[in-house]
């Protein structure tokens, strides 16, 4: 937290991508 926020976006994005690769 209140580190960079696109680190985190970036995270979140790379879940999403995995999520919707393996489905």
């Amino acid at each position: 937290i209140g580190k960079d926020p696109f680190f985190e976006l970036d995270m979140l994005n790379r879940s999403r991508i995995l999520s919707i690769y393996v489905l």
